[in-house]
């Protein structure tokens, strides 16, 4: 039983790390916009982020830290590293259990620190020593190190530690294990023993990654479990038992449970959030196409009005002209009600108009700095296509990122959004998404040098 827990451990471990990469930043990412929605106000509440948390909080309160122990990336990581490190260099190294009691409180004080100055106060300081941030940009080394070296070097900090100490960042650091092991104080399962069958053995605890004594215990409920089951599976007179409100649950079913669980409201998760981004996609297009038919018509009306086929090609968008155009259309009224005389010179303002027209579009011929039409941009894995008209840009499009789904969401809607109002690449980036806000504006810029007219 041991053996084949341990394997069908290790196969979901080594799944997660190639699969659920970034997970784990993605959750937390969406209980910072969660909290952020409430401190904004029910009317502005990101439905989209709840859903990313809620199969999370579920599976926390009925088992318990269970994503830590088997779909986390980065404590499986932790485990690997500690189980090559032990057997390849022999490592025995054992923190004091007063001094390992301290440090588990770190992962507290480190997620208040989060929510204070990062969540609400705004201050994008810890990021810059992120090492979740740095794990999951490890990809796009070495750029990456260089725009983030201390996150890197405190990632590397932390994989030696693992050497070390089992679970060391899950124990000592992590702040989504704070946020998960407040929830699972409520949970309905727990690890139960007769301690009057209990031998001299205190396998149940040696084996326990997280360093929690079990000894003389007769029901485990300890916000540390990450509910690997270690305890359960290494017991020799299998007098450690898994329950779930009250009823003992057999090992597989409650590893199968828990797996079926996590993955149906994961991808039924995905599916809504698809949804719901497509109807905003399309509501979002309908708007656009409104405005930009209202504004053709407009300048066609305008422009037919006025003058009968001579082409200003791209340049009726240009306010100047159609002041102009306004102001000779002006002129021309007037004259219809002049005298005579005055009607005599009525030939001219055709000529009139062609000549002031033809001097605004020739200004703004040497004025302007981008060609029309649609240009790609590309840093890294993070490419763009950006749609300039007149010399304004007036769409950007991600075409693809290579991030988790939903993770980086909010610069992709605010950044373009904010260089389309501002007209400029001069914007400020989005706070706990720095370098994919970063790696945004260098695609953006790329495709921008790309659409320059070469002199």
């Amino acid at each position: 039983m041991r053996k084949k827990i341990e394997r069908i451990r290790n196969v979901v471990q080594l799944f997660s790390i190639i699969i659920f990469t970034g997970l784990f930043g993605l959750i937390l990412y969406n209980f910072r916009k969660v909290y952020e929605s409430i401190l904004d106000g029910v009317s502005k509440f990101n439905v989209q982020a709840l859903y990313i948390i809620l199969p999370l909080i579920g599976i926390t309160l009925i088992f318990g830290r269970f994503f830590c122990g088997w779909l986390c990336a980065f404590g499986a990581i932790n485990d690997f590293i500690y189980k090559i490190s032990k057997k390849a260099f022999k490592i025995k190294f054992k923190v004091n259990k007063k001094v390992d009691s301290t440090l588990k409180a770190i992962k507290y004080i480190y997620l208040l620190g989060i929510v204070v100055l990062t969540w609400t106060l705004g201050n994008n300081f810890l990021s810059t020593y992120d090492p979740w941030n740095a794990y999951a940009k490890i990809k796009y080394l070495p750029s990456s190190f260089i725009n983030k070296p201390s996150a890197f070097l405190i990632l590397l900090s932390t994989l030696i530690g693992a050497a070390f100490v089992e679970r060391f960042f899950c124990k000592y650091l992590c702040p989504l294990g704070a946020i998960q092991g407040m929830i699972s104080k409520l949970k309905i399962s727990n690890i139960s023993k007769d301690t009057s069958l209990c031998g001299k053995c205190t396998l149940c605890t040696k084996k326990c990654p997280m360093g929690i004594n079990l000894n003389g215990k007769e029901s485990i409920m300890s916000s540390e479990c990450i509910s690997c089951l270690n305890c359960v599976s290494n017991c020799p007179k299998k007098n450690a038992k898994q329950k779930i409100i009250g009823l003992k649950t057999p090992p597989i079913i409650f590893i199968v449970l828990g797996l079926i669980l996590f993955f149906m409201s994961y991808f039924s998760k995905a599916s809504i959030i698809q949804s719901l981004t497509e109807n905003k996609k399309v509501v979002s297009e309908e708007k656009s196409q409104d405005v930009s038919e209202e504004k053709i018509l407009t300048h066609k009306n305008i422009y037919n009005f006025n003058h009968g086929n001579k082409v200003y090609n791209n340049f009726l968008d240009d306010y100047s002209i159609l002041e102009e155009m306004n102001k000779i259309n002006t002129n021309n009224k007037s004259n219809e009600n002049s005298n005579d005389e005055e009607s005599m010179e009525e030939s001219n303002y055709s000529n009139k108009f062609d000549e002031n027209i033809d001097k605004k579009v020739q200004e703004k011929k040497e004025n302007i700095i981008y060609n029309n039409g649609t240009f790609k941009g590309k840093e890294l894995d993070l490419s763009v296509e950006v749609t300039l008209y007149s010399d304004k840009i007036v769409s950007i499009e991600i075409k693809s990122h290579g991030e988790d789904i939903d993770y980086f969401e909010k610069p992709f809607e605010k950044i373009p959004k904010d260089i389309i109002e501002k007209q400029t690449t001069e914007v400020d980036v989005v706070s706990g998404a720095t370098n994919t806000s970063e790696r945004l504006l260098k695609a953006i810029d790329n495709a921008l040098e790309k659409a320059k007219i070469k002199n």
